[in-house]
């Protein structure tokens, strides 16, 4: 039976049993130990031996050294064999080997691995999932890390990196395998790649070499036209005569305006007020002062507007950086190529070293590619660092030209600088095309008054004739009666009557005597026309009218 647990403190009990063979007295209360302590009591009864393979459990057993001050060195825990039935543990967790030869197994099928897994559950799903995109066996990774292959891109670089074993993991593993081969061969797909990273020393450090080495251009590129940006818009704003014409008529304004109070007479002004221009709306409300001062320019000074335009470009990237985001790229692009370089001096170290004697042409190969992609990396990171630096420079220059004062604290500064100018400008380009508009709405105004009236004054009114005027008063007269009888009036002595209006007179008489006297009219008219035509010879034409009348 099993020792039983020693009393609590004070209790008194049954003395403590001897110690094993070998190890000596027990120390004197009180007195500490030293060197390695020995090991606890414990159960000497070996464990009883299944009939059929168990599925083994992976823990890592500890030394005694490493018991000291736990629960294991109390003597407290210790196994229980006899009251565990071995046959229910082989019915639960037996380890069958599924798909070997026998008795109805399917010819043709090959017998499977029995695969070993120690790493945790969800930690191993997450290897796994990782290891997919990877066509290739775990110790040809291996390979091609050592090598820094180009076969690894940038997407398989990092999928690595996030998921590198830690140094509990390799130990566990390299621990479990030993140098048995059958147990190495036993391994899951998770479980042998943690045993060939093991193999690669730094692993992280080469691959963040690794990936340096792909990404170093593009990062590069991106930087490249943030420096240029700052430097031509800080050197354009000071040296920019359009710019200086602008801020005279806004000081012009501004003084003119301001007459008789504090603020007038002004030599000069923080530029603040630029974006403030547009706000100032006219007495009817119909513009701004920011239109007023276009319209002025494009009378008067109609390069600035080019200007304008030029620039609002350059100014919209400038205007999105800051102090950090120019320069904390760059110093954290050139403290990487430093650890490259010396991730590939390390590794050719190692190359020397007996224990990595089988792996030594690809240490040295590894050491090669990157030494030779580092070199020149530090050079361009140190010439941007330098241009970035004078443009930061330019950047004070024209703060202080502009009234303004730099801050060490305010990374933000250059965004807020550069976007008042934006601002200004890109609002100064709307009033232009809102001048425009304007112009060419009212040039269409005035161009529908010229396409009439020119006309009518350029023709020549000649006076009418005798004859024209009678032509035109009979012409007039028939189509005035004409309307009337369509409106139902009749045609009396007196004029034209309704037939309510005639009283007393007798409606057949009424109408014979508006007959006759549109037959008398009538007759009237035709001999005018013979008359005319004769004069103009036209017999033919006097025959026909006589013949008709």
């Amino acid at each position: 039976p099993p020792a039983p647990p020693p009393p609590p403190p004070g209790m008194g009990g049954p003395p403590a049993p001897p110690p094993p063979p070998g190890a000596g007295p027990p120390p004197p209360p009180g007195f500490p130990r030293f060197g390695v302590p020995p090991p606890p009591a414990a159960n000497t009864a070996a464990a009883p031996k299944p009939s059929k393979p168990l599925k083994p459990l992976h823990w890592t057993k500890l030394s005694a050294f490493n018991m000291q001050n736990t629960i294991w060195a109390t003597g407290m825990v210790q196994p229980v064999y006899e009251q565990v039935k071995v046959d229910e543990l082989e019915a639960l967790f037996e380890n069958k080997v599924t798909g070997s030869k026998g008795v109805g197994a399917p010819k043709g099928l090959k017998k499977q691995k029995k695969e070993v897994h120690i790493l945790e559950g969800q930690r191993a799903q997450n290897f796994g999932i990782a290891l997919n995109r990877f066509n290739m066996s775990m110790k040809q990774l291996k390979d091609n890390i050592l090598a820094c292959s180009d076969k690894l891109t940038e997407d398989d670089l990092s999928s690595l990196q996030a998921n590198i074993p830690t140094d509990d993991e390799m130990k566990a593993v390299v621990e479990y395998v030993g140098n048995s081969k059958s147990e190495k061969k036993a391994l899951g797909k998770e479980e042998e790649y943690v045993r060939q990273m093991a193999k690669i020393p730094r692993l992280q450090n080469k691959l963040r070499a690794m990936t340096l080495r792909i990404v170093f251009d593009l990062r590069l590129h991106d930087v490249v036209p943030r420096i240029e940006a700052l430097e031509k818009v800080s050197k354009e704003l000071r040296d920019s005569a359009s710019l200086t014409s602008i801020l005279s008529l806004v000081l012009t304004i501004g003084n003119v305006m301001n007459v008789n109070t504090s603020k007038g007479s002004a030599v000069g002004f923080k530029i603040d007020v630029l974006s403030k221009l547009q706000d100032v709306r006219s007495t009817d409300r119909k513009t701004t002062l920011l239109h007023y001062a276009v319209s002025w320019l494009e009378q008067h000074n109609a390069e600035s507007l080019a200007f304008v335009d030029a620039i609002v470009p350059p100014l919209e990237m400038a205007s999105a950086l800051t102090r950090d985001l120019l320069l904390n790229d760059l110093e954290d692009l050139n403290n990487k190529v430093k650890l490259a370089a010396r991730e590939a001096e390390a590794t050719e170290r190692d190359a020397s070293k007996k224990e990595f004697e089988k792996n030594k042409k690809k240490f040295e190969k590894f050491a090669k590619v990157v030494s030779e992609f580092t070199a020149p990396a530090m050079e361009e990171v140190g010439e941007k660092l330098t241009s970035a630096k004078s443009a930061l420079e330019s950047f004070k220059q024209t703060l202080t030209y502009f009234g303004e004062k730099y801050s060490d604290t305010d990374s933000e500064q250059m965004k807020e600088f550069f976007s008042i100018f934006l601002r200004f400008f890109s609002a100064m380009k709307k009033a232009h095309a809102d001048n425009e508009r304007a112009k060419a709405a009212a040039a269409k105004v005035a161009g529908k008054k010229e396409a009439t009236t020119p006309m009518l004054s350029k023709k020549a009114i000649k006076p009418l004739t005798k004859k024209e005027k009678a032509k035109k008063a009979t012409l007039a007269l028939m189509g005035s009666r004409r309307k009337t009888m369509t409106k139902g009036n009749l045609l009396t002595e007196e004029g034209p009557k309704t037939r309510d209006e005639i009283k007393g007179q007798d409606a057949a008489t009424a109408l014979g005597t508006a007959f006759n006297q549109g037959t008398a009219e009538k007759q009237q008219s035709q001999k005018v026309r013979l008359s005319k035509n004769k004069k103009k010879g036209s017999v033919s034409t006097t025959k026909r009218l006589t013949m008709k009348l």
